[in-house]
């Protein structure tokens, strides 16, 4: 499932630029724990709200919860 653009082009409206392509990808995410904590142990997942909505189903299927941050990178120092 498509979650759209990665880039938030907004703030390009009424310019004059043109959209002359695109790329799709099927993008991949990893959940990221200390060594030894196991899928069951976990509550909270932190990261950015695209790559949240993008889980979104894995992680409800999960039962976690989800807690968005200003990036991923953010997210993975805070743990």
């Amino acid at each position: 499932m498509s979650r759209g653009s990665d880039l938030d082009s907004g703030h390009l409206i009424g310019r004059r630029l043109h959209i002359v392509g695109e790329v799709k990808f099927a993008g991949r995410h990893c959940l990221l724990v200390d060594h030894g904590v196991k899928v069951e142990e976990l509550r909270v997942v932190l990261n950015h709200p695209q790559a949240l909505a993008q889980c979104e189903n894995t992680l409800t299927k999960l039962g976690l919860i989800t807690e968005a941050v200003d990036d991923t990178a953010g997210a993975a120092k805070v743990a």
